[in-house]
C-alpha cells in the first residue's frame, strides 16, 4: 500500500457529509448541482468539499470518453491499485468500452455516483455489475487546485 493518503481525516468527514448530502438529487446530463447532477458533477462536487478545484469536462472533446479529461489530471492524479483504494480516490468505469462513467470512493467498499436511473446513490464497489465495470482509480495529489 502507498504510503500517500488519499484524504486526511478531516478531508473523509467532509467528504461524507457531502456525499450524503447529495443523496436523492436526480441525474442530469451536464448537470452541476442538486436540481440535476452527472457523474463528473458530482465527482467536481466531492472534490470541492475537500477543497480541490477540478477543470470540468470539456463535452465536446469527450462526448463519450473521459480519457481526455484524465490526461488533463494526469500531473495531479496518479493510477492506483484496486487493493490499495482509499476514500477520495476516483474510480473510472467502462460500460461500453469506453470511459464513460465515473464515481469516488467513500471508504469501507463504498462508493458514491450518479447514475440515470437512481440519481446519486451510494453503492458497492464490489456489487454488480459495477466491480466489472472498473476501468481504474486515480488519486489526485494534495492541494490539486487547477482552473
Amino acid at each position: 500500500m502507498s504510503d500517500e493518503r488519499a484524504i486526511t481525516p478531516e478531508q473523509l468527514r467532509a467528504l461524507q457529509t457531502a456525499a450524503v448530502a447529495c443523496m436523492g438529487w436526480p441525474f442530469m446530463e451536464h448537470g452541476r448541482g442538486p436540481d440535476g447532477i452527472d457523474c463528473f458533477g458530482l465527482l467536481l462536487h466531492l472534490q470541492a468539499s475537500i477543497g480541490r478545484a477540478l477543470p470540468d469536462l470539456d463535452y465536446a472533446d469527450t462526448r463519450a470518453d473521459h480519457r481526455a479529461s484524465i490526461d488533463r489530471y494526469s500531473a495531479r492524479a496518479r493510477p492506483v491499485a484496486l487493493c490499495d483504494i482509499e476514500a477520495g480516490d476516483v474510480v473510472l468505469f467502462d460500460p461500453k468500452d469506453c470511459i464513460n462513467h465515473c464515481g469516488v470512493a467513500l471508504g469501507a467498499g463504498l462508493f458514491v455516483h450518479a447514475t440515470r436511473a437512481a440519481g446519486v446513490t451510494i453503492q458497492r464497489l464490489g456489487a454488480q455489475p459495477w466491480s466489472r465495470l472498473i476501468a481504474g482509480v486515480y488519486r489526485i495529489s494534495e492541494g490539486a487546485v487547477v482552473a
